[in-house]
């Protein structure tokens, strides 16, 4: 099973990222979370403190020449098995988390670093991984070279109109992967025309609790 959770900013991507990772290792299944927001907040999601630590320079190296999402490469002797083992951290119940890092201030996140993990989960073969992966709302990073290890991708939308405008976009753009539409936060509203979701995830004041303090 591999995962991508996608859509607009603020509709649960997190949450829902976190807590389908806690679910599928308690049931025994061996999961990577993956955090690919450049502002992330899985680890709180995971239930740990989330890390400013970008992966260092040298794990994958650049061509010049290439189009980009073809010049980043592992390093010559790197694996990936070795360089997940190195740089993920144990979560809760038995998740294995994996993040690029963070961004400061106006300035993005170091390519290196996020395609050092694209191609450290890309060469992933073991057997028996789980991969569930928060995405960054932008719809270019959704759309772009950092899901090519996705099998499905689970959109998500809420009651608001605009959390269904950027669906449809991604809808438009992502046809090459499987989607399954989720509406999060539901209280019984009707679907989104052309929208209707597989599965409906109701409105929990308790999840909002949580997220103001911190918790998962």
């Amino acid at each position: 099973m591999r995962v991508a959770i996608v859509g607009k900013g603020g509709v649960g991507k997190t949450t829902i990222a976190g807590t389908l990772a806690r679910i599928l290792a308690r049931r025994g299944r061996k999961v990577l979370a993956l955090d690919l927001d450049p502002n992330p907040g899985l680890g709180w999601s995971l239930g740990m403190a989330p890390t400013e630590v970008a992966l260092p320079a040298g794990i994958a190296v650049h061509t010049e020449g290439l189009p980009r999402p073809l010049a980043w490469r592992l390093a010559e002797g790197t694996t990936a098995a070795a360089e997940l083992e190195r740089y993920a951290e144990p979560a809760p119940d038995g998740v294995t988390y994996l993040c690029p890092g963070k961004i400061w201030g106006a300035s993005f996140l170091e390519e290196h670093s996020l395609f050092a993990v694209r191609e450290i989960v890309r060469g992933t073969t073991e057997a028996g991984w789980d991969i569930v992966t928060d995405i960054d709302a932008a719809t270019a990073v959704s759309c772009g070279r950092f899901l090519e290890f996705a099998e499905q991708l689970y959109v998500v939308t809420t009651p608001q109109r605009a959390s269904a405008i950027t669906a449809r976009r991604l809808q438009d753009l992502l046809i090459a992967w499987p989607l399954t539409m989720l509406a999060s936060m539901s209280q019984g509203e009707a679907d989104h025309d052309g929208l209707t979701p597989s599965v409906r995830i109701p409105f929990d004041e308790t999840v909002k609790d949580a997220d103001r303090r911190g918790v998962p």
